[in-house]
């Protein structure tokens, strides 16, 4: 009896996965809600859409952080791991980009653009320090 799931545990899981979508969800379209809050002439509304566009994310740093808390220790360390190699990757790959805006190669990029960027770049170092870690043991 000791091996049987919990019966709130697949109820828990829905609910991660049913909070993983709202949060998807609200960061891939309250940008554009302060998009054009931003095209706004008054400034509470441009304000707004500072506040809106920022706040589009936190619901999806939640959701991330309860699943990596929940984890064990050898998740936490894959996602420390992975966090770290991208955050270099991240500023290895900024660090020509702003040459080439200095140099008038290219126009400033949105920065916007480049925090999206850096989320798949997180997932791509995720599965590299999974495969590295898996290929060590």
């Amino acid at each position: 009896m000791a091996n049987e799931p919990r019966p709130d545990r697949f109820k828990r899981v829905v609910l991660g996965f049913y909070a993983w979508i709202g949060a998807f969800l609200l960061a891939l379209v309250l940008p554009f809600v302060a998009e054009r809050m931003a095209d706004s002439t008054s400034v509470p509304v441009r304000a707004g859409a500072v506040a809106v566009g920022t706040i589009a994310w936190l619901p999806m740093f939640v959701v991330v952080l309860r699943v990596i808390r929940s984890g064990d220790e050898y998740l936490r360390r894959l996602h420390l791991s992975a966090a770290a190699a991208a955050f270099v990757a991240a500023l290895l790959l900024m660090l020509p980009l702003s040459w080439l805006v200095e140099a008038g190669f290219l126009q400033p990029p949105s920065l916007q653009l480049l925090w999206v960027a850096s989320m798949p770049l997180w997932g791509l170092c995720l599965l590299v320090v999974k495969r590295r870690y898996e290929q060590q043991s």
